[in-house]
């Protein structure tokens, strides 16, 4: 991080385009999440991390494994969303045949 910070990060900001901001997303991106799940890398283990110290040693773990992880409790939670979802779409449409009176009788429009 340190290199981008001074190195890197200059040269683009002499020079800003659209591939310097995606860039500097993703450099971001990492950074806060290497720092939040202690892991380091998305599609294989690297053996740097973007703001790991070298001092710390290669990653154990790669990013998308914790998150996968993490998700893992979620899933009773969003069952009952989902369920929860479903009975208020029903009842949301149930609705729709009352709002436009189907139940009026024509008793009314005769007398």
């Amino acid at each position: 991080m340190a290199c981008y910070t001074k190195v890197l990060e200059k040269h683009f900001t002499d020079d800003p385009n659209e591939d310097y901001q995606k860039i500097d997303y993703a450099i971001k991106f990492f950074d806060k999440i290497e720092k939040d799940l202690d892991c380091s890398g998305a599609c294989s283990l690297p053996l740097f991390g973007v703001e790991r110290s070298i001092a710390d040693g290669p990653a154990t773990t790669d990013c998308v494994k914790v998150i996968l992880d993490s998700l893992e409790d979620l899933l009773a939670p969003g069952i009952v969303c989902l369920l929860t979802f479903f009975v208020l779409m029903c009842a949301c449409f149930g609705s729709f045949p009352i709002c436009t009176g189907f139940d009026k009788t024509d008793d009314l429009e005769e007398g």
